[in-house]
């Protein structure tokens, strides 16, 4: 009986420990991913940052 008992303690508890590692490293996971996509779309923006001051560059330029 109480081995039975403490056996299925055991295991819930198990389940709980699993349950919270695999929830963290999801997070953990989903974290990584985020940073990556607003690095992604960051650096995406640069290239149109740097057109708009060729732009800016040439009309200078071509008023003067």
């Amino acid at each position: 009986e109480n081995r039975k008992a403490q056996k299925d303690q055991e295991a819930q508890e198990n389940r709980k420990a699993q349950k919270a590692q695999e929830t963290q490293g999801n997070r953990k996971a989903q974290k990584a991913q985020e940073t990556q996509g607003n690095r992604k779309a960051q650096e995406n923006q640069k290239p149109h940052q740097n057109q708009e001051r060729l732009n800016r560059e040439k009309e200078r330029i071509w008023k003067s």
